[in-house]
């Protein structure tokens, strides 16, 4: 079995209607979705700029993480069918997508975390390709871990217990 891809980045919001993730090499890159465009940067290659309308789902997405950081739970269950799960020091969001066209893409959005710490965010992709992002503290620790079972585990765990 292939062992993941394990990248280093950060995803910031520096404005409302902008979201960058940057992607530490190699090789780096770095998307910005900003109102309805989206720039593509990644090392070696051309830069890509397209609009959202192209990518219907980036935009989706882009909303959901809106949402996400407003705790606007309305605004989440237009575009998802919404699961939360698990007490307070172990919770777990699970989105699944209302529209075919997100669907097609995207299996499920699932976040973890305690109390009011996000831990991971967990990207699940109809093709069966997934990703995770480990988010503030607990990004620190699966980078010091010397497993994948073991970056898994802080997903869940209670920042005490790290």
């Amino acid at each position: 079995m292939a062992e993941p891809l394990l990248l280093k980045g950060a995803l910031r919001r520096p404005a409302a209607d902008v979201l960058i993730k940057q992607i530490d090499g190699p090789p780096s890159e770095t998307m910005q979705i900003a109102a309805d465009r989206v720039r593509v940067e990644r090392e070696g290659q051309a830069t890509r700029n397209f609009s959202l309308r192209r990518a219907p789902e980036l935009a989706v997405l882009a909303a959901s993480f809106d949402a996400l950081l407003a705790g606007d739970q309305q605004r989440l269950a237009q575009h998802y069918q919404i699961h939360l799960t698990g007490p307070s020091e172990a919770w777990q969001i699970e989105l699944l997508p209302r529209q075919a066209r997100l669907a097609k893409r995207v299996r499920a959005l699932r976040l973890q975390g305690s109390g009011s710490d996000w831990h991971c965010f967990d990207l699940e992709l109809s093709n069966g390709e997934a990703s995770r992002m480990w988010l503030g503290e607990v990004a620190a620790a699966a980078a010091r871990a010397e497993s994948e079972p073991a970056r898994d585990a802080l997903c869940q765990a209670h920042p005490a217990a790290q």
